[in-house]
């Protein structure tokens, strides 16, 4: 069902989020196990997923230092 109403919501979000930016989780996997010597497997997979976690919490950003304390523990 078409409406004039939802039309206008729809054009009022596809205008809202055009022009964000999506963020990149600044580490990846190749930066992990070349930095840090962590092979491919769960625990690369492990750390990167408790990084994402911190770096979502805090507004997409995350520390050298915070990265070093996932790493360590």
């Amino acid at each position: 069902i078409k409406s004039k109403k939802n039309e206008q919501v729809t054009f009022d979000l596809i205008s809202y989020y055009k022009d964000k930016l999506v963020p990149t989780m600044p580490i990846g996997a190749d930066t992990l196990m070349k930095k840090y010597k962590i092979p491919e497997g769960k625990q690369l997979g492990n750390k990167l997923k408790m990084i994402e976690e911190v770096w979502v919490k805090n507004d997409f950003k995350i520390s050298d230092q915070e990265v070093e304390n996932i790493i360590r523990s």
